[in-house]
């Protein structure tokens, strides 16, 4: 019963509970009998007894203190109590509802959600477009005594109105459907409801809260202007002539009431309580429901709803929408309607604007914790997202207001850099211009714009320079191959609109010049966005158009290899680490072409390399120019060639050793060049276009020679390797221009699964400080843990970077070692070995997977053009090494390396292997590489950082049998140690002897070389790459210590008394220790292993990890960084990339059962068996540790190891 009648009012159901002396046995039975007649009589009947019978009953009884009810009432009240009674009261009650008081039941069922009272006032007659005329005192007497009794005054406003602003939305769709008028515009002035104090507006029900106002004050110091549109009670303000809000403006703002709407709904439901309501909550729209006033609006729009919601200020709904931070409702308005991202209001302020205040607003209350009026407050979240939405669609952040001229960033206070003022510029998505397909032409696309690491800037970029390299991107997908769909260009002038955290020489706004990274698309500039390093940028000069300088970064890249790249000339740079070196004032240098763009940057470098004499040709009209830049000679470009050597030579004589030619072309082009060094001296001449031929005719005698360098070097990406079963195995080979004019190189192939260029992998991600390499120690030509082509190409080898069987576009899957890659790499080397440019001579280099599968091809399919293999740093067993040392199995390891690679299709799934096959069974002795077959010349590394190749290089170089290995223990980690020039250099001597048969003088390298750490903040000094005959080392002295549990601590001697040391093992911490103070120098070298006598009461099996660390003289454990940073090691994380900190090792103690008979002490595990322990039960482990190489004391100064 009171689902229907608590619609009309909520007293109603009260009488469910009166006395019946105040109900319908209060009247007399004639009238009780006449209304029962016409109830369940004829329809026809009813005209005839209402008009006279009924009309006394029907006047409204005001009397101070007795509460009479109507003859209404009464009959709501007995229909109560039938069912067949309420069937037939309800419609007649309705019907009199719109006859008698002009559709209150309607107002009043829309007001709160009653969906039922909607829509049974509109099926028995209600008037969906009538005045609102239902305000509601808050005294009780006149809640009880005024039932349908028409008010004095009445508002515009309709059940629509009321419906959409309180969100019920199934009420909207109702009343549009039966003819409500979307679009009709209603004002509520401060008589509404004639209550005439704020204390009684506070007490009366919550759909009484319905004036809006529109405030225009201003934040003093900030010159803001302030926008509310908040709900107050009625007789708080003053009423608004003809505001013209239409019901799309009420929709807007369904949920976003003032603060105290969630306890006034408490009050509300209490006062309900009193008068015997039912307590009904479940129309009332939530804060949080976006989607409501999304669909409601979307509703109102269709059936007819202006766009402007309210005539007075000009409101457009985006402005509504905006400062409610609703980005539902603005991405609707935006794409689904004819909104103008940049409509402006009655005052000429656009939604950038409101949202700009909106984030003052909420920057003052952080600041100030102040109310500023009624103003709705965004969390950053929602303006975020509500300012990328209007920006994408064209909101302009530039655009002046009406009032104080100001424009959306001037009116955002300037607090600080953690707000966001970055976010209405910057864009989620954007727009760019990409490669699809290789080989077809560029489209557009949206793309996510990406966010700025530490050391990074974000650009809005404003021109980018297209260079040759992205005419062969296009081509033949240089560079991009694997990052399709690609944007080209990595020229680029822009913007900053945000930067890392590490970036402290640019602010938002700064114009500047860039260079991308063409193996990166975030990172190229034929896009509204993109990011590089802060430190490729430069800040665009004073009176340098842009266009000018979407020039730069090529054309000084290009000087800057060719003077100090191997390249060009090889000069020490004056930006690397061997700048100290960098002088070269007593020598001269000459840059044919100094005019053009390219050769003005090779005068300023010259400069910066202290050169004495810079000898330009170029133009005369150029000089002063040129002589500003640096330049102390400039020479008259159009001069007969013997006039032009002739002034050079009148400067240097014959002593010039360094030139660079800018312009030269075709046969004897570059004879100029050639002819103006010295000679007497070796010179070398630097060409920045293609090699071409020189008539040595005219260039003098050069009896000591001369070397004509082509900056860079050619890449090719050959289509596909067809192998034997039909598989594609696509690659990039990376070759010295010299290699086109008939002079074959030898080829160094870095085998690996992931990616000839995958962008993913970038050693910034590996490590922290980019595991300790500078910009500058790679090129970005390189593949992940590979050779640099960069590098390699101007020592006269090509680099081979295939994608595995399975990698990138290669068909196949990708194999976790064994015979399949080994067989597909031999394919790869007899390929290499049969090209043109290749002289048959093959070796191989990398590190990680690209050194184990170095071992894998060498050991089980070799190939007679493989002359030389340089493992750096390698696993041999995929069980014992990677899967499961010891048995444990190593789960995440693997997941984590698939994430790295690049592919089209599957990988064999090491993980799920170890998972299915615990055991070393016969899949995983295929994965063990049978390193004494090797019959390969081998240059390994190895190092303790790793924890994964340590024992793999130790064991490789220990049980081959070929004469010509060698090993070098270094004391860094494996990507430092890769790259480093003294490394490279070293490497070069080993290929040039057996690539090229050189006599570089490798065979006197020690076949051993050992590193002893310290560790950081010892008193002792860390060995590096001492020599040594073997290892283990030939006079080592195997010394047993034994563990005390009395004092936990390791002796010489077995301990006086039996004990025992217990732990509980719930976290990784958790843990027994034992210690050993050594009083005198002591050098620790070899493989040490652990006796325990250990028991469970728990658990059927046990993984005991055993680790050996450094206790310094105070008492501290001490760690070994593995690369330089520019932060005190305590400031490192602990993490394996950037720190050692001590050799380890691991068993799983059901694997005790598997251990093989050896020969010596050292336990070695098959791993093949396993028999799981008795709880309580104690058992006998011996646990081997990886290599052990450090220094563990000095004399007179003691330190502590502990394990």
């Amino acid at each position: 019963m009171t689902d229907i009648l608590d619609p009309v009012h909520p007293a109603i159901s009260k009488m469910q509970t009166l006395n019946v002396k105040t109900g319908m046995l209060s009247l007399p039975v004639e009238l009780v009998i006449t209304i029962l007649e016409y109830l369940l009589g004829p329809p026809g009947e009813f005209e005839a007894h209402r008009d006279d019978s009924l009309d006394y009953y029907r006047r409204r009884v005001y009397e101070a203190k007795l509460q009479i009810n109507t003859p209404w009432q009464s009959i709501a009240s007995l229909a109560a109590t039938c069912k067949r009674m309420y069937a037939l009261v309800t419609p007649h009650l309705y019907k009199e509802n719109v006859k008698r008081d002009r559709s209150s039941a309607l107002l009043l069922s829309a007001k709160r959600g009653s969906i039922r009272g909607v829509l049974k006032s509109i099926i028995y007659g209600a008037d969906v477009n009538t005045d609102d005329h239902t305000g509601l005192h808050s005294c009780r007497h006149h809640c009880r005594t005024d039932q349908f009794g028409r008010r004095s005054f009445h508002t515009p406003l309709t059940a629509l109105h009321w419906a959409a602003y309180h969100g019920h939305e199934d009420a909207v769709e109702m009343l549009l459907l039966n003819g409500a008028d979307a679009d009709r515009r209603g004002t509520i002035g401060r008589d509404y409801d004639g209550i005439n104090s704020v204390e009684d507006s506070e007490r009366i029900c919550y759909s009484q809260r319905a004036m809006f106002e529109y405030s225009n004050t201003e934040v003093i110091s900030t010159r803001r202007t302030q926008w509310t549109w908040s709900l107050v009670g009625a007789a708080g303000v003053q009423g608004v002539p003809n505001m013209g809000a239409n019901p799309l403006f009420f929709a807007l703002k369904a949920g976003t009431y003032r603060d105290w709407s969630n306890e006034y709904l408490v009050s509300s439901i209490e006062l309900r309580r009193a008068y015997g309501c039912r307590e009904e909550t479940s129309g009332m729209i939530r804060r949080d429901e976006s989607g409501t006033r999304r669909r409601m609006a979307r509703m109102l729009i269709y059936a007819g709803a202006s766009l402007i919601t309210r005539l007075e200020g000009g409101i457009h709904a985006l402005h509504q929408a905006c400062i409610y931070g609703d980005a539902e409702v603005v991405e609707f308005l935006l794409r689904e309607t004819p909104t103008n991202p940049n409509v402006r209001d009655a005052r000429g302020n656009t939604a950038l604007h409101i949202l700009a205040d909106s984030q003052g607003q909420l920057v003052m209350q952080q600041q100030t914790s102040s109310r500023l009026g009624h103003a709705v407050r965004l969390d950053e979240e929602s303006l975020t997202a509500v300012i990328v939405l209007i920006v994408e669609a064209g909101g302009d952040i530039n655009a002046v207001s009406g009032i104080w001229g100001h424009t959306p960033l001037d009116m955002v206070p300037k607090f600080d850099d953690d707000d966001l003022l970055h976010n209405i510029s910057i864009m989620s998505t954007h727009r760019a211009l990409a490669i699809h397909t290789v080989g077809q032409p560029p489209a557009f696309i949206d793309r996510p714009t990406p966010t700025p690491k530490e050391d990074e800037i974000l650009l809005k970029v404003s021109i980018v320079g297209l260079n040759p390299h992205d005419a062969s991107a296009k081509r033949i997908g240089t560079f991009i191959m694997h990052n399709l769909p690609s944007p080209l260009g990595v020229d680029l002038v822009g913007e900053v609109v945000d930067f890392g955290r590490n970036v402290t020489k640019y602010k938002v706004g700064d114009r500047v010049f860039a260079f991308g990274n063409p193996l990166s698309a975030d990172a190229t500039g034929t896009q509204e966005y993109c990011v590089v390093p802060a430190w490729q940028s430069a800040p665009l000069p004073k009176g340098v158009s842009a266009d000018e300088a979407a020039t730069f970064p090529l054309n000084a890249m290009t000087m800057v290899f060719a003077l100090f790249h191997e390249t060009g000339l090889g000069l020490h740079s004056p930006f690397g680490p061997r700048r100290q070196d960098c002088d070269y004032s007593a020598e001269s240098i000459l840059i044919i072409g100094g005019g053009s763009a390219t050769g003005k940057f090779g005068v300023q470098l010259a400069r910066l390399a202290k050169f004495g004499n810079i000898i330009v040709v170029a133009s005369k009209a150029r000089e002063s120019e040129l002589k500003d830049l640096g330049a102390t000679t400039v020479i008259e470009r159009t001069l007969e060639e013997s006039e032009i050597e002739s002034q050079i030579r009148g400067v240097v004589g014959d002593d010039l050793i360094y030139a660079v030619d800018c312009v030269g072309r075709g046969p004897g082009g570059q004879t100029l060049g050639a002819r103006a060094l010295s000679n007497h001296k070796k010179g070398v001449l630097a060409a920045l276009v293609k090699l071409g031929t020189v008539d040595d005719s005219r260039i003098g005698q050069k009896t000591a020679g001369y070397v004509r360098n082509q900056v860079l070097c050619h890449t090719t990406m050959y289509p596909d390797i067809t192998k034997e079963d039909g598989t594609k195995i696509y690659t990039d080979v990376f070759r010295p221009a010299t290699s086109e004019h008939g002079s074959s190189v030898p080829g160094i192939i870095a085998w690996s699964p992931y990616g000839k260029a995958n962008p993913l992998q970038t050693y910034e991600h590996m490590g922290p400080f980019a595991c300790g390499l500078q910009p500058g120690d790679t090129s970005g030509y390189n593949k992940f843990e590979g050779p640099d082509p960069a590098d390699w190409c101007g020592r006269g080898y090509a680099i081979i970077n295939p994608d595995a069987r399975g990698a990138g576009f290669s068909e196949g899957n990708i194999a976790l070692w064994g015979e399949q890659e080994a067989h597909d790499f031999h394919d790869l080397i007899d390929w290499v070995s049969k090209q043109p440019w290749c002289n048959g001579n093959v070796a191989t280099a990398g590190n990680s997977w690209l050194a184990i599968s170095q071992i894998n091809v060498a050991a089980r399919n070799p190939h007679p053009a493989l002359k030389a293999i340089a493992p750096w740093e390698a696993a041999t067993d995929g069980y014992k090494d990677f899967m499961a040392r010891g048995g444990i199995p190593r789960g995440g390891f693997m997941p984590m390396l698939y994430q790295t690679m690049t592919g089209m299709h599957g990988a064999e799934d090491g993980s799920a292997m170890a998972k299915k096959r615990p055991l070393l069974d016969e899949y995983w002795a295929t994965k063990v590489i049978p390193v004494d077959k090797i019959k390969v010349p081998m240059y390994l590394t190895a190092s303790y950082s790793t924890l994964l190749h340590s024992r793999g290089s130790f064991e490789t170089f220990e049980k081959s049998v070929l004469s010509e290995r060698w090993l070098r223990v270094h004391h860094t980690q494996e990507w430092y140690d890769l790259y480093q020039r003294a490394h490279v250099d070293e490497l070069q001597a080993f290929f040039d002897k057996y690539c090229k048969g050189m006599n570089t003088g490798w065979e006197e390298t020690p076949r051993l070389r050992l590193s002893l750490l310290a560790f950081d903040r010892s008193i002792a000094k860390t060995i590096i790459e001492k020599e040594a005959p073997s290892f283990p080392l030939p006079a080592t002295e195997y010394r047993k210590f034994f563990l005390d549990s009395t004092s936990n601590t390791l002796t010489a001697q077995p301990p006086a008394v039996s004990a025992k040391c217990s732990y509980e093992s719930h976290h990784l911490t958790d843990s027994a220790n034992f210690s050993f103070y050594f009083d005198d120098y002591t050098e620790l070298a070899g493989y040490p292993y652990v006796k325990l006598f250990i028991s469970c009461d728990d658990h059927d099996d046990m993984d005991i990890h055993i680790q050996i660390r450094k206790i310094g003289i105070d008492g501290t454990l001490l760690t070994s960084l593995n690369y330089p940073v520019p932060v005190p090691g305590e400031q490192v994380d602990d993490t394996n990339v950037a720190k050692f900190l001590g050799c380890d090792g691991m068993l799983r103690a059901s694997h005790r059962v598997s251990r093989i008979k050896s020969g010596h002490d050292y336990p070695v595990y098959g791993h093949d068996k396993a028999e799981k322990v008795d709880a309580g039960s104690i058992i006998e482990l011996d646990i081997p540790l990886w290599p052990i190489v450090e220094i563990a004391g000095v004399k007179g100064l003691g330190e502590k190891l502990a394990n």
